[in-house]
């Protein structure tokens, strides 16, 4: 990856491991004990996913008697040596109020913050729910603390979408935004990094200001990359803004929850250090399978009539059908190769949605324009589509022909008790366009596929960014 190359520095640091929930801890109080597994050999039928190293188990493994948490063999002393050296971590999935109160009370504030994260960084935010005239006075806030303090030697990262209200006020903006509710692409986390580098680099008295609106997850994220920037290619000088990176995340940010911003930290972060080999090739997609039985269709009681988008950069190359999955369906598999046999060819970063088709008449579908306005709209008792689940990876970061996620790994799903608790998500690859790996997942015979045409399931919510907003 050539656009990549910039951020590597000689200096290697070792990668630092993610930390796994297991499907115990999803059961577990806050306040219990941590157990260790009672472990038993085991041949599968069909490959699992490790919840330890999140690599397939194809043939024999080891499981919990007690609460069926699947690892390799070669597994199980990595496990009990990470339960042992830390505690059990508070499961966000099942308890949301606990997660509420641990995090900061940043669900409670409702007008502009202005913070320093370091004395030359400063973290700009405005909450979702502003009004355009508040939004546009606390630019104006915010521009004359600014210039009155730092004059014009600051310059504004605009991380959400481009907003008239921000230009206007501030002489210096740059736009780096992304979609919301998605993590940045790789490429952007890195050219984020780049650019606040280059810019506190030329002066000494420049000042960089993260402005977000929405979720602060956003500076979060770049704050958290930019630290992994600094701890390899900056000196030994920025320890102590290093120090006060980390307190700005522990203070206004806490853990991010979003999968997909984690799993992006640690594709940057493996990538600078080196301990991430970039796979350069593309890959080609051939099935997608996903286990257990999700719970959205209130109709019949359980299961879902589900259908899959796949994004290539932001632009839709691939709709699934409608399968129809009943409440007693294992797992089913959406066959993306086709009767042609061929992968769909992907490369960069990739964006997995899964969605529920709700039973709407036709005025209601050929009425709406997006699923975004017609999901929001208080006017609508059913929503077309819903979200069941969504997950981004790079392709530069897949080593194997099967990449797995856990279901504390799929964005919306995490926190989504209709989802089940041991339920993941398995992409196949193969190495070129004409082959099918072998063996190709198990069909699924008894899920129907409605591969008539509908307007619902062409809805596409990334064509672009909003060139101008005014809030």
């Amino acid at each position: 990856m050539p656009w990549f190359k910039g951020c590597f520095c000689g200096k290697k640091k070792k990668k630092k491991k993610p930390a796994i929930s297991a499907p115990l801890h999803l059961l577990q109080k806050p306040d219990a004990d941590n157990q260790n597994h009672a472990f038993r050999n085991k041949q599968f039928k069909k490959s699992r996913p490790c919840n330890v190293c999140h690599q397939p188990i194809h043939h024999q493994g080891s499981v919990c008697r007690v609460c069926k948490f699947v690892c390799h063999k070669t597994c199980e002393t990595k496990h009990t040596n990470d339960a042992s050296s830390r505690p059990i971590s508070k499961p966000k999935q099942t308890m949301l109020t606990a997660v509420n109160n641990r995090k900061p009370s940043r669900s409670r504030e409702h007008s502009m913050d202005l913070s320093y994260v370091t004395e030359r960084i400063i973290a700009l935010w405005f909450p979702p729910e502003v009004s355009a005239a508040t939004f546009r006075q606390g630019q104006q806030q915010a521009a004359h603390m600014l210039h009155s303090k730092h004059g014009n030697s600051y310059m504004v990262f605009n991380l959400s979408e481009p907003r008239r209200a921000v230009r206007s006020q501030h002489e210096r903006v740059r736009e780096l935004g992304w979609p919301p509710d998605l993590a940045p692409p790789l490429e952007r986390l890195c050219s984020v990094c780049k650019d606040i580098d280059f810019w506190l680099s030329g002066d000494s008295h420049r000042i960089a200001v993260l402005h977000a609106k929405g979720n602060r997850e956003r500076i979060g994220v770049v704050v958290a990359a930019y630290l992994h920037y600094s701890n390899i290619c900056c000196n030994a000088d920025q320890a102590l803004d290093r120090f006060a990176m980390k307190k700005f995340l522990d203070d206004k940010i806490g853990d991010l929850d979003q999968p997909s911003h984690r799993r992006y930290l640690d594709y940057f972060s493996g990538l600078l250090s080196r301990n991430i080999r970039i796979n350069a090739a593309p890959l080609y997609l051939t099935h997608v399978t996903v286990l257990g039985s999700p719970s959205f269709d209130e109709t019949e009681g359980s299961g879902c009539r589900a259908f899959l988008k796949i994004y290539e950069g932001l632009v839709p190359v691939y709709t699934s059908g409608i399968h129809t999955v009943n409440g007693d369906t294992k797992q089913f598999t959406v066959n993306v190769a086709g009767d042609r046999r061929r992968g769909l060819q992907l490369r960069g970063d990739i964006l997995l949605k899964c969605y529920h088709r709700h039973f709407t008449n036709e005025a209601s579908s050929s009425t709406s324009t997006s699923p975004t306005r017609s999901c929001s709209s208080p006017g609508d008792l059913i929503p077309p589509r819903e979200l069941i689940f969504s997950c981004q990876f790079h392709t530069c970061a897949v080593a194997d022909y099967t990449l797995s996620f856990t279901r504390q790994e799929l964005d919306s799903a995490w926190n989504d008790l209709r989802f089940p608790l041991d339920g993941a998500v398995e992409l196949h690859f193969s190495p070129n366009p004409e082959g099918v790996r072998f063996p190709p997942p198990a069909p699924t015979p008894a899920v129907p596929v409605d591969l008539s045409p509908d307007p619902v399931t062409r809805w596409d919510s990334y064509d672009h960014l909003l060139p101008d907003t005014d809030t």
